[in-house]
Protein backbone atom coordinates (compact mmCIF):
# COMPACT_ATOMS: atom_id res chain seq x y z
CA UNK A 1 0.00 0.00 0.00
CA UNK A 2 2.56 2.20 1.04
CA UNK A 3 4.42 1.87 -2.37
CA UNK A 4 1.29 2.27 -4.43
CA UNK A 5 1.20 5.22 -2.74
CA UNK A 6 4.18 6.59 -3.65
CA UNK A 7 3.41 5.79 -6.83
CA UNK A 8 0.69 7.94 -7.19
CA UNK A 9 2.12 10.87 -5.09
CA UNK A 10 4.83 10.63 -7.70
CA UNK A 11 2.37 10.55 -10.89
CA UNK A 12 0.96 13.35 -9.45
CA UNK A 13 3.77 15.44 -8.61
CA UNK A 14 4.71 14.50 -12.62
CA UNK A 15 1.39 15.69 -13.51
CA UNK A 16 1.55 19.29 -11.49
CA UNK A 17 5.07 19.89 -13.37
CA UNK A 18 4.00 18.94 -16.75
CA UNK A 19 1.02 21.81 -15.76
CA UNK A 20 3.80 24.42 -14.01
CA UNK A 21 5.50 24.09 -17.70
CA UNK A 22 2.39 25.17 -19.62
CA UNK A 23 2.03 27.72 -17.36
CA UNK A 24 5.60 29.46 -17.50
CA UNK A 25 4.14 29.48 -21.70
CA UNK A 26 1.38 31.68 -20.96
CA UNK A 27 1.13 34.91 -21.96
CA UNK A 28 -0.87 38.40 -22.28
CA UNK A 29 -1.68 40.95 -20.15
CA UNK A 30 0.34 43.68 -19.65
CA UNK A 31 4.01 41.86 -18.56
CA UNK A 32 4.87 43.40 -14.79
CA UNK A 33 8.14 42.18 -12.37
CA UNK A 34 5.30 39.61 -10.63
CA UNK A 35 3.72 37.79 -13.68
CA UNK A 36 7.51 37.67 -15.10
CA UNK A 37 8.88 36.12 -11.34
CA UNK A 38 5.48 33.57 -11.64
CA UNK A 39 6.59 32.67 -14.47
CA UNK A 40 10.32 31.88 -13.81
CA UNK A 41 9.18 29.97 -11.05
CA UNK A 42 6.91 27.86 -13.23
CA UNK A 43 9.70 27.75 -15.77
CA UNK A 44 12.20 26.64 -12.79
CA UNK A 45 10.07 23.92 -11.37
CA UNK A 46 9.71 22.47 -14.64
CA UNK A 47 13.21 22.19 -15.75
CA UNK A 48 14.22 20.81 -12.26
CA UNK A 49 11.97 17.88 -12.30
CA UNK A 50 14.33 15.05 -10.02
CA UNK A 51 14.23 18.37 -6.93
CA UNK A 52 10.76 19.18 -7.55
CA UNK A 53 9.85 15.63 -7.14
CA UNK A 54 11.61 14.51 -4.77
CA UNK A 55 10.36 17.75 -1.87
CA UNK A 56 7.24 16.67 -2.93
CA UNK A 57 7.55 13.06 -2.13
CA UNK A 58 8.95 13.86 0.96
CA UNK A 59 6.45 16.12 2.33
CA UNK A 60 3.63 14.70 0.91
CA UNK A 61 4.68 10.81 2.17
CA UNK A 62 5.10 12.89 5.61
CA UNK A 63 1.58 14.59 5.63
CA UNK A 64 0.25 11.29 4.68
CA UNK A 65 1.46 9.55 7.82
CA UNK A 66 0.40 12.39 10.11
CA UNK A 67 -3.25 11.82 8.48
CA UNK A 68 -3.55 8.40 8.06
CA UNK A 69 -3.50 7.69 11.98
CA UNK A 70 -5.75 9.97 13.33
CA UNK A 71 -8.50 9.56 10.84
CA UNK A 72 -9.41 5.86 11.92
CA UNK A 73 -7.86 6.07 15.96
CA UNK A 74 -10.87 8.68 16.25
CA UNK A 75 -13.45 6.95 15.16
CA UNK A 76 -12.07 3.67 16.67
CA UNK A 77 -11.93 5.67 20.16
CA UNK A 78 -15.52 6.93 20.22
CA UNK A 79 -16.80 3.41 19.38
CA UNK A 80 -14.83 1.67 21.93
CA UNK A 81 -15.04 4.36 24.51
CA UNK A 82 -18.82 5.76 23.70
CA UNK A 83 -20.48 3.52 21.22
CA UNK A 84 -23.52 4.91 18.91
CA UNK A 85 -26.99 4.34 20.63
CA UNK A 86 -25.77 2.85 24.30
CA UNK A 87 -23.82 2.59 27.15
CA UNK A 88 -20.54 0.45 27.89
CA UNK A 89 -21.75 -1.58 30.84
CA UNK A 90 -19.53 -1.02 34.03
CA UNK A 91 -19.00 -4.96 34.79
CA UNK A 92 -19.60 -8.19 32.46
CA UNK A 93 -20.77 -11.09 34.47
CA UNK A 94 -20.68 -15.15 33.19
CA UNK A 95 -20.66 -18.46 34.43
CA UNK A 96 -23.75 -18.20 36.05
CA UNK A 97 -25.71 -20.99 37.06
CA UNK A 98 -29.32 -21.21 36.58
CA UNK A 99 -29.93 -22.08 40.70
CA UNK A 100 -28.06 -18.58 41.30
CA UNK A 101 -29.87 -16.54 39.07
CA UNK A 102 -32.47 -15.66 41.94
CA UNK A 103 -29.95 -15.22 44.35
CA UNK A 104 -27.57 -12.97 42.80
CA UNK A 105 -30.38 -10.87 41.70
CA UNK A 106 -31.37 -10.08 45.55
CA UNK A 107 -27.71 -9.42 46.72
CA UNK A 108 -28.12 -6.50 43.69
CA UNK A 109 -31.00 -5.06 44.70
CA UNK A 110 -29.93 -5.00 48.00
CA UNK A 111 -27.08 -3.09 46.08
CA UNK A 112 -29.08 -0.62 44.48
CA UNK A 113 -28.69 -2.83 40.89
CA UNK A 114 -29.92 -4.35 38.57
CA UNK A 115 -28.90 -7.30 35.94
CA UNK A 116 -29.14 -6.12 32.18
CA UNK A 117 -29.02 -8.91 28.70
CA UNK A 118 -29.51 -11.62 31.26
CA UNK A 119 -28.97 -14.69 28.61
CA UNK A 120 -28.30 -18.34 29.03
CA UNK A 121 -25.49 -19.97 26.91
CA UNK A 122 -25.74 -23.39 25.34
CA UNK A 123 -22.21 -25.22 24.29
CA UNK A 124 -23.14 -27.52 21.08
CA UNK A 125 -21.11 -28.64 17.99
CA UNK A 126 -22.33 -28.53 14.26
CA UNK A 127 -22.72 -31.78 13.10
CA UNK A 128 -24.42 -31.42 9.74
CA UNK A 129 -25.39 -28.42 7.03
CA UNK A 130 -28.26 -29.63 4.71
CA UNK A 131 -27.59 -33.28 5.54
CA UNK A 132 -23.76 -33.09 5.17
CA UNK A 133 -21.45 -33.73 7.31
CA UNK A 134 -19.29 -30.77 8.83
CA UNK A 135 -17.00 -31.52 11.77
CA UNK A 136 -13.65 -32.60 9.84
CA UNK A 137 -12.85 -36.44 10.72
CA UNK A 138 -9.36 -35.70 8.77
CA UNK A 139 -5.96 -36.23 10.99
CA UNK A 140 -3.49 -35.10 8.20
CA UNK A 141 -1.72 -31.93 8.99
CA UNK A 142 -2.64 -29.16 7.64
CA UNK A 143 -0.16 -27.95 4.72
CA UNK A 144 -1.31 -24.44 4.88
CA UNK A 145 -2.61 -21.80 6.78
CA UNK A 146 -5.97 -21.88 4.89
CA UNK A 147 -6.35 -25.85 5.62
CA UNK A 148 -5.65 -25.02 9.70
CA UNK A 149 -8.61 -22.33 9.52
CA UNK A 150 -10.76 -24.03 8.22
CA UNK A 151 -9.71 -27.55 10.46
CA UNK A 152 -10.51 -25.01 13.18
CA UNK A 153 -13.73 -23.86 12.33
CA UNK A 154 -14.95 -27.46 12.00
CA UNK A 155 -13.68 -28.53 15.14
CA UNK A 156 -15.12 -26.20 17.00
CA UNK A 157 -17.76 -26.09 20.24
CA UNK A 158 -20.37 -22.77 19.53
CA UNK A 159 -22.07 -21.18 22.26
CA UNK A 160 -25.72 -21.19 20.98
CA UNK A 161 -28.46 -18.63 23.03
CA UNK A 162 -31.92 -17.95 22.73
CA UNK A 163 -34.02 -14.45 23.60
CA UNK A 164 -37.23 -13.21 22.86
CA UNK A 165 -35.80 -10.13 20.62
CA UNK A 166 -33.02 -8.58 19.45
CA UNK A 167 -30.90 -6.21 21.86
CA UNK A 168 -30.12 -2.62 20.42
CA UNK A 169 -26.28 -4.03 20.07
CA UNK A 170 -27.86 -6.09 16.61
CA UNK A 171 -30.19 -6.13 13.87
CA UNK A 172 -31.40 -8.01 11.07
CA UNK A 173 -29.56 -7.30 7.48
CA UNK A 174 -31.24 -10.40 5.63
CA UNK A 175 -34.14 -12.53 5.88
CA UNK A 176 -37.54 -12.48 8.59
CA UNK A 177 -37.14 -12.22 12.63
CA UNK A 178 -37.32 -15.79 14.80
CA UNK A 179 -40.71 -16.91 15.75
CA UNK A 180 -41.51 -16.75 19.14
CA UNK A 181 -41.84 -20.35 20.30
CA UNK A 182 -40.74 -23.62 18.68
CA UNK A 183 -43.59 -25.84 18.08
CA UNK A 184 -42.32 -29.38 18.87
CA UNK A 185 -45.32 -31.04 17.51
CA UNK A 186 -44.68 -28.94 13.98
CA UNK A 187 -42.49 -31.04 11.02
CA UNK A 188 -40.61 -28.19 9.84
CA UNK A 189 -37.20 -27.69 11.64
CA UNK A 190 -36.51 -24.48 14.36
CA UNK A 191 -35.46 -21.18 13.30
CA UNK A 192 -32.03 -19.98 13.94
CA UNK A 193 -30.49 -16.67 13.22
CA UNK A 194 -26.61 -16.47 12.42
CA UNK A 195 -24.11 -13.56 12.71
CA UNK A 196 -23.63 -12.01 8.87
CA UNK A 197 -19.67 -12.32 9.23
CA UNK A 198 -19.91 -15.47 10.86
CA UNK A 199 -21.78 -16.95 8.74
CA UNK A 200 -19.67 -15.65 5.54
CA UNK A 201 -16.82 -17.35 7.14
CA UNK A 202 -18.10 -20.52 7.16
CA UNK A 203 -20.11 -20.62 4.28
CA UNK A 204 -23.63 -20.63 4.98
CA UNK A 205 -26.55 -18.81 3.85
CA UNK A 206 -30.41 -17.88 4.27
CA UNK A 207 -32.22 -21.60 3.92
CA UNK A 208 -29.88 -23.94 5.10
CA UNK A 209 -30.87 -26.65 7.12
CA UNK A 210 -28.02 -27.20 10.71
CA UNK A 211 -27.68 -30.29 12.57
CA UNK A 212 -26.24 -29.62 15.61
CA UNK A 213 -25.22 -31.56 18.79
CA UNK A 214 -26.56 -30.62 21.76
CA UNK A 215 -25.65 -32.87 25.09
CA UNK A 216 -25.79 -35.86 22.25
CA UNK A 217 -28.95 -34.90 21.10
CA UNK A 218 -29.29 -33.91 17.22
CA UNK A 219 -31.53 -30.34 16.62
CA UNK A 220 -32.17 -29.23 13.23
CA UNK A 221 -32.33 -25.55 12.73
CA UNK A 222 -33.26 -23.64 9.70
CA UNK A 223 -31.12 -20.30 8.89
CA UNK A 224 -33.75 -17.66 8.88
CA UNK A 225 -31.92 -14.24 9.05
CA UNK A 226 -28.65 -12.75 9.07
CA UNK A 227 -27.16 -10.35 11.65
CA UNK A 228 -25.10 -7.40 12.53
CA UNK A 229 -24.06 -7.62 15.89
CA UNK A 230 -22.00 -4.14 17.32
CA UNK A 231 -19.51 -6.47 19.66
CA UNK A 232 -17.83 -3.00 21.15
CA UNK A 233 -21.29 -2.58 23.12
CA UNK A 234 -19.74 -5.51 25.68
CA UNK A 235 -22.92 -6.76 26.17
CA UNK A 236 -24.02 -10.61 25.62
CA UNK A 237 -23.86 -11.28 21.83
CA UNK A 238 -23.96 -14.64 20.36
CA UNK A 239 -23.05 -15.06 16.93
CA UNK A 240 -25.83 -18.35 16.81
CA UNK A 241 -29.10 -17.22 17.73
CA UNK A 242 -32.12 -19.96 18.27
CA UNK A 243 -35.94 -18.70 18.80
CA UNK A 244 -37.41 -19.71 22.06
CA UNK A 245 -38.76 -22.58 23.00
CA UNK A 246 -36.06 -24.89 21.33
CA UNK A 247 -32.85 -24.68 24.03
CA UNK A 248 -34.58 -24.06 27.31
CA UNK A 249 -34.22 -27.76 28.92
CA UNK A 250 -30.58 -28.05 27.59
CA UNK A 251 -27.54 -27.67 30.09
CA UNK A 252 -26.96 -24.01 30.04
CA UNK A 253 -24.58 -20.64 31.64
CA UNK A 254 -25.66 -17.76 32.24
CA UNK A 255 -24.00 -14.07 31.16
CA UNK A 256 -25.16 -10.89 31.89
CA UNK A 257 -24.23 -7.29 32.52
CA UNK A 258 -23.92 -4.19 35.12
CA UNK A 259 -24.06 -0.56 34.01
CA UNK A 260 -23.77 2.86 35.76
CA UNK A 261 -21.87 2.22 38.50
CA UNK A 262 -18.50 4.21 40.08
CA UNK A 263 -15.14 2.97 40.47
CA UNK A 264 -16.32 2.60 44.48
CA UNK A 265 -19.23 0.86 43.56
CA UNK A 266 -17.63 -1.28 40.93
CA UNK A 267 -15.46 -2.50 43.20
CA UNK A 268 -17.93 -3.25 45.75
CA UNK A 269 -20.15 -5.16 43.84
CA UNK A 270 -17.31 -6.57 42.18
CA UNK A 271 -15.82 -8.31 45.75
CA UNK A 272 -19.34 -8.83 46.97
CA UNK A 273 -20.44 -11.03 43.97
CA UNK A 274 -16.83 -12.59 44.07
CA UNK A 275 -17.02 -13.40 47.59
CA UNK A 276 -20.38 -14.48 47.33
CA UNK A 277 -20.84 -16.29 44.29
CA UNK A 278 -17.08 -17.71 43.68
CA UNK A 279 -17.82 -19.76 40.78
CA UNK A 280 -19.21 -16.56 38.60
CA UNK A 281 -16.31 -14.63 37.04
CA UNK A 282 -16.33 -11.03 36.72
CA UNK A 283 -15.05 -8.30 33.81
CA UNK A 284 -14.16 -4.75 35.39
CA UNK A 285 -15.61 -3.59 31.80
CA UNK A 286 -14.49 0.21 32.37
CA UNK A 287 -11.10 -0.87 33.51
CA UNK A 288 -10.24 -2.79 30.69
CA UNK A 289 -11.67 0.20 27.75
CA UNK A 290 -9.09 2.76 29.84
CA UNK A 291 -6.55 0.20 29.48
CA UNK A 292 -6.85 -0.52 25.80
CA UNK A 293 -7.32 3.22 25.12
CA UNK A 294 -4.14 3.75 26.79
CA UNK A 295 -2.34 1.07 24.83
CA UNK A 296 -3.79 2.36 21.53
CA UNK A 297 -2.38 5.65 22.80
CA UNK A 298 0.91 4.82 23.01
CA UNK A 299 0.52 3.14 19.84
CA UNK A 300 -0.57 6.35 17.75
CA UNK A 301 2.56 8.29 19.90
CA UNK A 302 4.74 6.02 18.48
CA UNK A 303 3.33 5.88 15.02
CA UNK A 304 2.71 9.77 15.06
CA UNK A 305 6.48 10.14 16.07
CA UNK A 306 7.57 8.43 13.35
CA UNK A 307 5.29 10.64 11.14
CA UNK A 308 6.79 13.90 12.40
CA UNK A 309 10.21 12.50 11.93
CA UNK A 310 9.34 11.55 8.15
CA UNK A 311 8.05 15.52 7.83
CA UNK A 312 12.05 16.57 9.60
CA UNK A 313 13.86 14.59 6.46
CA UNK A 314 11.19 15.91 4.17
CA UNK A 315 12.29 19.43 5.50
CA UNK A 316 15.94 18.43 5.42
CA UNK A 317 15.12 17.64 1.92
CA UNK A 318 13.62 20.63 1.14
CA UNK A 319 16.63 22.64 2.92
CA UNK A 320 19.06 20.91 0.82
CA UNK A 321 17.23 21.18 -2.59
CA UNK A 322 16.58 24.71 -1.89
CA UNK A 323 20.45 25.46 -1.70
CA UNK A 324 21.72 23.14 -4.18
CA UNK A 325 19.17 24.40 -6.72
CA UNK A 326 20.33 28.18 -5.56
CA UNK A 327 23.86 27.43 -5.95
CA UNK A 328 23.39 25.49 -9.25
CA UNK A 329 21.32 28.99 -10.66
CA UNK A 330 23.79 31.69 -9.32
CA UNK A 331 24.49 32.96 -12.81
CA UNK A 332 21.26 32.89 -13.97
CA UNK A 333 20.00 34.52 -10.56
CA UNK A 334 23.05 37.10 -10.88
CA UNK A 335 21.80 37.88 -14.33
CA UNK A 336 18.05 38.53 -12.99
CA UNK A 337 19.86 41.22 -10.63
CA UNK A 338 21.82 43.16 -13.26
CA UNK A 339 19.41 43.02 -15.67
CA UNK A 340 17.62 45.23 -12.78
CA UNK A 341 15.44 42.55 -10.60
CA UNK A 342 15.16 43.44 -7.15
CA UNK A 343 16.35 40.88 -4.46
CA UNK A 344 12.60 40.85 -3.46
CA UNK A 345 11.45 39.64 -6.41
CA UNK A 346 14.06 36.89 -6.80
CA UNK A 347 13.08 35.55 -3.65
CA UNK A 348 9.29 35.77 -4.70
CA UNK A 349 9.95 33.80 -7.23
CA UNK A 350 12.01 30.78 -5.18
CA UNK A 351 9.00 31.48 -2.31
CA UNK A 352 6.05 30.96 -4.73
CA UNK A 353 8.87 27.76 -6.40
CA UNK A 354 8.33 25.75 -2.86
CA UNK A 355 5.02 27.46 -1.81
CA UNK A 356 3.72 25.52 -4.60
CA UNK A 357 5.55 22.31 -3.80
CA UNK A 358 4.07 22.59 -0.17
CA UNK A 359 0.98 23.31 -0.72
CA UNK A 360 0.07 20.77 -3.18
CA UNK A 361 2.39 18.26 -1.62
CA UNK A 362 0.13 18.92 2.02
CA UNK A 363 -3.20 18.49 -0.11
CA UNK A 364 -2.28 15.50 -2.00
CA UNK A 365 -0.81 13.92 1.06
CA UNK A 366 -3.81 14.64 2.64
CA UNK A 367 -6.23 13.54 -0.09
CA UNK A 368 -4.37 10.29 -0.07
CA UNK A 369 -4.08 9.48 3.77
CA UNK A 370 -8.32 9.73 3.82
CA UNK A 371 -8.80 6.94 1.12
CA UNK A 372 -6.29 5.43 2.67
CA UNK A 373 -7.50 5.52 5.89
CA UNK A 374 -11.23 4.93 4.60
CA UNK A 375 -10.24 1.69 3.23
CA UNK A 376 -8.46 0.65 6.03
CA UNK A 377 -11.71 1.18 8.06
CA UNK A 378 -14.09 0.12 6.13
CA UNK A 379 -12.18 -3.77 5.37
CA UNK A 380 -10.94 -4.02 8.87
CA UNK A 381 -12.84 -1.67 11.52
CA UNK A 382 -16.33 -1.88 10.19
CA UNK A 383 -15.83 1.67 8.38
CA UNK A 384 -14.89 2.75 12.06
CA UNK A 385 -13.79 6.15 9.80
CA UNK A 386 -14.20 10.25 11.11
CA UNK A 387 -12.32 12.71 9.32
CA UNK A 388 -10.53 14.74 11.97
CA UNK A 389 -10.46 17.88 9.05
CA UNK A 390 -8.35 20.16 11.76
CA UNK A 391 -5.83 17.87 11.66
CA UNK A 392 -6.09 17.69 7.86
CA UNK A 393 -6.12 21.64 7.57
CA UNK A 394 -3.46 22.16 9.80
CA UNK A 395 -1.03 19.87 7.87
CA UNK A 396 -1.74 21.49 4.38
CA UNK A 397 -1.16 25.37 6.03
CA UNK A 398 1.73 23.47 8.53
CA UNK A 399 3.45 21.52 5.88
CA UNK A 400 3.45 25.05 3.09
CA UNK A 401 4.66 27.23 5.66
CA UNK A 402 7.71 25.14 6.82
CA UNK A 403 8.51 24.46 3.12
CA UNK A 404 8.64 28.38 2.27
CA UNK A 405 10.24 29.14 5.76
CA UNK A 406 13.18 26.36 5.43
CA UNK A 407 13.59 27.23 0.99
CA UNK A 408 14.27 31.25 2.08
CA UNK A 409 16.51 29.71 5.26
CA UNK A 410 18.30 27.77 2.47
CA UNK A 411 18.51 30.54 -0.19
CA UNK A 412 18.85 33.78 2.04
CA UNK A 413 22.65 34.14 2.21
CA UNK A 414 23.11 32.75 -1.75
CA UNK A 415 20.55 34.96 -2.70
CA UNK A 416 22.15 38.82 -1.31
CA UNK A 417 25.28 37.88 -3.18
CA UNK A 418 26.58 40.52 -5.26
CA UNK A 419 25.79 40.41 -9.14
CA UNK A 420 29.58 40.84 -9.28
CA UNK A 421 30.42 37.64 -9.39
CA UNK A 422 28.59 37.45 -13.07
CA UNK A 423 31.13 40.08 -14.13
CA UNK A 424 33.93 38.52 -12.67
CA UNK A 425 33.57 35.20 -14.29
CA UNK A 426 32.55 37.27 -17.58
Amino acid sequence: MLLFAILLLGSIAWCILILAGKLSQVSGGRTTAGRTMKRLAFRNLERNRTGAISCFLALALGTLLINLIPQIYQGLQEEVSRPEDYRIPSLFLFDIQPDQIDDLQSVLVRENAQLNYLSPMVRASLEKVNGEAFRSNNDEAPVTREQEREQHIRRHIFNLSYRTELSNAEYIVSGKALAINYDWESTVPAEVSLEQKFAERMRLKLGDLLTFNVQEIEVEAKVVNLRRVKWNSFQPNFVILFQTGVLEDAPATFLASLGGLDKTRRLQLQNQIVKEFPNVSVIDVTRMVKRVLKISDQMVLALRLMAYLSILAGLVVVFSIARHEVEGRLWELNLLKVLGARFQDIQKMIQIEFAIMGIFAGFFGVAVSLAISYGLAWWFFENLWKWTWQISLASVIGVTSLSVGVAWLATQRTLRSSPLSLLRCA
